[in-house]
């Protein structure tokens, strides 16, 4: 629905007709504005003008809040692709797999990618609400049970999750 809304505004105020029926109206209203001086009773000219300056204002409003939009999405597209870098300095730093018999690294690669998912929270909330339940809960019940299968399955459970985390932040979306 917020795409359609997107798309049909986007249609309109980004058109050569929404910029041409502007001008065209501008110089309607002023040369009716100029014929009815001489025609028209004062209250009809003050109605007249109070009409127009209400359209004015309307349509002045609809496309810089049109344009607003358009820019905050700019601004939130560019932080979205500064995330996927981020994401894919991160990945380059780090071990491509966590090993069962080296929990440690299972350990930092979790820790890393939940500081990385918590800078940038605002623009992946669930994942990072996600990622905290389950990578948190993995590294917490390890931590009961040190230098234990259990703790090398756990860590590297979390490991695995979230370097597929960080993958999918990093992958490139199709267009």
């Amino acid at each position: 629905m917020v795409s359609q809304t997107r798309t049909m505004l986007e249609t309109f105020f980004g058109s050569v007709f929404f910029n041409m029926f502007l001008f065209v109206s501008g110089i309607a209203s002023v040369v009716s504005l100029l014929l009815g001086l001489s025609r028209y009773r004062r209250s009809v000219l003050i109605g007249h003008v109070l009409l127009v300056v209400a359209l004015s204002t309307f349509s002045s409003y609809s496309y810089f809040s049109y344009r607003g939009i358009r820019d905050a999405e700019r601004v939130q597209l560019a932080r979205k692709e500064q995330a996927r870098q981020d994401a894919a300095t991160l990945l380059s730093g780090l071990p491509s797999d966590a090993s069962y018999f080296q929990p440690g690294v299972g350990r930092g690669i979790a820790l890393a990618g939940l500081a990385f998912l918590e800078q940038h929270r605002d623009l992946y909330p669930v994942t990072f609400e996600l990622a905290q339940s389950t990578v948190r809960v993995d590294i917490e019940a390890a931590q009961k049970t040190p230098d234990t299968s259990e703790e090398n399955h756990r860590m590297q459970t979390a490991g695995i999750a979230m370097l597929n985390i960080l993958r999918g932040i990093a992958a490139r979306p199709e267009k």
